[in-house]
């Protein structure tokens, strides 16, 4: 049997906060593209985590090796937007799968 968890939040800002809270541990880090929502590294800065940030190429696009070579054993989180407000970009179906292939190798969320 499988078990659905549900969090109501009073706006995309507050779930944020909540996962953050939750999911992670002061002085750990989690990395995020940017630019981005803002409210991801405000957050991760108030409670005390190291928010790294994977910039874009010069010509806009996302290279997704700058993404994981970021993924540390200490990151504890992985914050990607499909697709990403502002820049509006899209991660293939292959690219996500790497991403997330090895995040689950070195067991960070995504």
């Amino acid at each position: 049997m499988s078990h659905l968890h549900l969090c109501l939040v009073n706006g995309s800002a507050e779930g944020i906060r909540y996962i953050i809270q939750a999911f992670t541990s002061p002085n750990e880090r989690i990395v995020g593209v940017v630019p981005s929502y803002f409210m991801l590294q405000v957050y991760s800065e108030m409670y005390g985590r190291n928010f790294v940030k994977v910039p874009y190429n010069e010509d806009l696009s996302m290279d997704v090796n700058n993404i994981i070579e970021e993924m540390m054993d200490d990151t504890e989180l992985l914050i990607l937007l499909n697709s990403n407000n502002p820049m509006g970009n899209v991660y293939s179906n292959e690219e996500f799968e790497r991403i997330l292939r090895v995040a689950q190798e070195k067991q960070i969320i995504a």
